[in-house]
């Protein structure tokens, strides 16, 4: 069986990155059998980040390419009735959620002030009391430092959401009135959309990417259709 290895709940979600989220749900998408194993320790993985899995002794880390593995080694190929544009397409949406809209969400959970106190309680609250500030205030750096590297956090604060909203209403322009992302099939881009609005929808607090998911009625109602499909014990977020 594949073990999928992958951070704990938290937000009422069975995982709070969107890349370990899109992994389960493509598990789910294409019905392979899977055990989660949930830990924060990233020591022994390929790559030293969540998710990874295991499948018999064979170690795949990074969501894509876990994806890719699947397809080579399973019968599943979600994409296979789309055309070579049509994948461009769904290629390109999976992009700007994964590269660019990301790093919106990264900034509202980890460097905007009046979330930190939240994603701090909720990231690191069971840690021994010694170490339960610094640990956190040190990975918070980190995560500063990889945003301005990036780019994203040479932007200010409104800049940044508006950057986030355009993602949202670009994504929600292309869904249009489709039961999914590509058509009327669950593809492999359902995973990572899915992934992406579950995991904005789901913080506690909200935001200006929150109220532009509730502005478009499509996306509440493919939100509500893919829990209700996928995660049917899931408490829905609007």
């Amino acid at each position: 069986m594949i073990k999928l290895f992958q951070f704990h709940p938290a937000f009422g979600l069975p995982n709070p990155s969107p890349f370990c989220f899109k992994t389960e749900t493509y598990l789910k998408m294409v019905n392979l059998d899977y055990e989660v194993v949930s830990t924060v320790n990233m020591s022994r993985t390929p790559k030293g980040k969540m998710p990874y899995i295991d499948d018999q002794g064979n170690g795949i880390a990074d969501s894509g390419f876990i994806i890719k593995y699947l397809e080579k080694k399973y019968p599943v190929g979600l994409d296979t009735h789309l055309s070579n544009s049509e994948k461009a397409v769904a290629f390109s949406i999976t992009r700007m959620l994964e590269e660019h809209y990301y790093w919106t969400l990264v900034y509202n959970r980890w460097i905007d002030d009046s979330n930190w106190p939240l994603v701090k309680k909720v990231y690191f609250g069971g840690m021994p009391l010694l170490i339960r500030d610094v640990v956190p205030a040190m990975i918070r750096k980190i995560v500063g430092r990889d945003l301005k590297g990036h780019g994203m956090a040479r932007h200010s604060k409104d800049e940044i959401y508006d950057l986030g909203v355009d993602d949202v209403n670009a994504l929600a322009a292309f869904l249009e009135n489709k039961e999914f992302v590509m058509g009327d099939k669950v593809t492999n881009v359902d995973a990572t959309a899915y992934a992406f609005i579950a995991c904005t929808l789901h913080f506690p607090k909200s935001s200006p990417m929150v109220e532009a998911v509730k502005a478009h009625s499509n996306l509440r109602a493919y939100y509500k259709k893919m829990t209700t499909k996928y995660y049917p014990d899931t408490v829905l977020a609007i």
